[in-house]
């Protein structure tokens, strides 16, 4: 099924990249990870996801930083990006966050509810 929608997961903690990933290709998501945000932001250039699933709290640039560069780079700009965080809603790092259009879960979260949050950014047909 080659028109299966892509998803990209930036995440530095494994055990959360794998959850991620069986359950995203269980929906029946094309699925590729990223360790960090360097890995993440380039792999997002050069492969042009459908869907970005986005931690925040990642050593070496973080997810905030990763966020503003995709959104600031031509070919990244208009890809979705669910932000999977632990930071609390309303605290000093997730307030970049305010007033755009991103979805946003808190960590701990359900296989289902990542799944719920990708299909509502891009549905697989």
């Amino acid at each position: 099924m080659p028109n299966r929608p892509q998803v990209l997961v930036i995440d530095d903690d494994r055990t959360m990249r794998e959850i991620a990933s069986a359950a995203l290709r269980n929906a029946g998501y094309r699925v590729q990870v990223a360790e960090d945000a360097l890995q993440g932001f380039m792999v997002a250039r050069r492969q042009g996801p459908d869907v970005i699933l986005l931690d925040l709290r990642m050593p070496g640039g973080g997810g905030e930083q990763v966020w503003r560069r995709l959104k600031a780079c031509r070919n990244t700009e208009g890809i979705p990006i669910v932000v999977v965080t632990g930071v609390e809603p309303g605290g000093r790092t997730s307030q970049f966050l305010t007033g755009t259009q991103v979805s946003v879960l808190q960590k701990p979260v359900s296989p289902d509810d990542l799944v719920a949050a990708v299909w509502s950014s891009v549905p697989v047909n």
